[in-house]
């Protein structure tokens, strides 16, 4: 929901956020080798936290 009225908020028309949890989900485990729970744990807490959540 953050993501969605981020785009709102700079008025950006013809995106959406869908697919966005299930990519950083990848992300996370193919670049970051992060435990699919991490990422998945880290799509609900602020983006600051989440570079401490996949570091390690």
């Amino acid at each position: 929901m953050a993501m969605l009225m981020l785009l709102r908020r700079m008025k950006v028309e013809g995106a959406t956020v869908h697919g966005f949890r299930s990519t950083f989900r990848d992300w996370a485990s193919e670049v970051v080798n992060a435990p699919r729970e991490v990422a998945e744990m880290s799509n609900n807490v602020p983006l600051f936290l989440t570079s401490v959540l996949i570091s390690g």
